[in-house]
């Protein structure tokens, strides 16, 4: 196998993790909705009585935990997307006869950037990233709402 047939194999690697992640942050947000919607049904059954902080944090927990997840999906999703950017490089450029190494998929996957430019890129994915914290605000401001709906005067 030649370079170019390496490395156009990493590239649907990269892909595939790409989808495959994509995939990940719907089903992360769907459980948040599911999980949400359960701690709904039980706070508005009248079988908790609980105060509104109390309230507040029942909603509050999954959804924080859940962002957080979402940010590590989106931090991966990061990494990938720069692998797959840098092998396309590599294919469209002239001095694609350099020895591309059999596992650069992994090795760019847990290699390529340091700890701190993955924390950064992780702080950046929970905090900057539009479609991660649009729906994670909503989300925070329909808990305060529910919380201050369903607890007990």
């Amino acid at each position: 196998m030649d370079s170019q047939e390496i490395a156009q194999k990493q590239l649907e690697q990269f892909y595939s993790a790409v989808a495959q992640g994509n995939q990940m942050k719907m089903t992360t947000r769907n459980w948040l909705v599911t999980v949400w919607l359960g701690i709904t049904v039980v706070i508005g059954s009248d079988t908790l009585e609980v105060s509104f902080i109390i309230t507040l944090a029942l909603y509050l927990v999954p959804v924080i935990l859940f962002w957080f997840f979402e940010a590590m999906l989106h931090t991966l999703l990061s990494i990938d997307q720069s692998g797959a950017w840098r092998l396309e490089e590599y294919l469209s450029s002239s001095n694609s006869d350099i020895d591309l190494p059999q596992n650069y998929y992994l090795m760019h996957r847990h290699a390529s950037e340091t700890f701190k430019e993955k924390c950064y890129c992780f702080l950046r994915s929970m905090f900057l990233a539009e479609t991660v914290i649009l729906f994670y605000l909503l989300m925070i401001v329909l808990s305060f709402l529910f919380a201050a709906l369903l607890a007990p005067d």
